[in-house]
């Protein structure tokens, strides 16, 4: 049989114009949150070993409330099983750009430059998409793996109370954990959450050592 003869298929929930695995309906996609947690220097993240898939990631939950609204006000029960940590979104500053001298008629010598603000947020600071291969509902033990869109959004946390789950369950400084994270096959989403990160505070800690523009 040659390639012709293959027709491409739409997935369990895909309509027929999005068969092309380049796109995916609205109901291919999942949604989850993920916690870069941090420990009170805010040097170390917690990095955790997955067993079943046999790499270090960041750990995550999947959307499993009614509404998304629920889930987003707290989304970390499942890292809670996971880890042995109860955490919480850890507020962080927020940064604003601003123009030097907005005053000039050459759009080309506009200088732009970013600086603190007084506010702080718990909202996600990153945003990653994947391939998120589950089994397929209602026939768990087929040999095929169902595959959604997965969207992750990415919260800075810290701990509220708990211990390490178990010795899979460990804090890293940022550049260990990131070595741990490395895939010689690809870029997991958690690596870019880490990243970010990892490059928000360094930001925070340079714009905190400036004096006030």
């Amino acid at each position: 049989m040659s390639d012709d003869d293959v027709e491409p298929k739409p997935t369990a929930f895909s309509s027929p114009q999005f068969a092309d695995s380049s796109y995916w309906s609205m109901l291919d996609l999942v949604i989850g949150a993920g916690a870069v947690i941090l420990d009170s220097t805010f040097e170390r993240v917690l990095v955790l070993y997955d067993t079943e898939t046999e790499r270090y990631r960041m750990p995550w939950a999947m959307h499993d409330r009614p509404t998304l609204g629920e889930f987003f006000a707290s989304p970390f029960d499942q890292v809670a099983e996971e880890t042995g940590l109860v955490v919480e979104k850890y507020p962080l500053p927020t940064l604003e750009r601003y123009y030097k001298n907005p005053e000039v008629l050459d759009r080309r010598e506009l200088q732009v430059a970013t600086r603190l603000t007084d506010r702080y947020s718990v909202d996600p600071f990153y945003t990653s998409f994947d391939v998120f291969w589950s089994p397929i509902k209602g026939a768990e033990t087929s040999p095929w793996l169902d595959s959604r869109q997965r969207m992750i959004l990415w919260f800075a946390c810290r701990v509220v109370s708990g211990s390490l789950a178990n010795e899979n369950v460990t804090f890293e400084p940022f550049a260990v954990a990131e070595e741990k994270l490395k895939n010689e096959d690809k870029d997991f989403p958690d690596t870019g959450a880490l990243s970010a990160l990892r490059q928000l505070v360094y930001m925070l800690k340079e714009l905190s050592a400036r004096p006030s523009a």
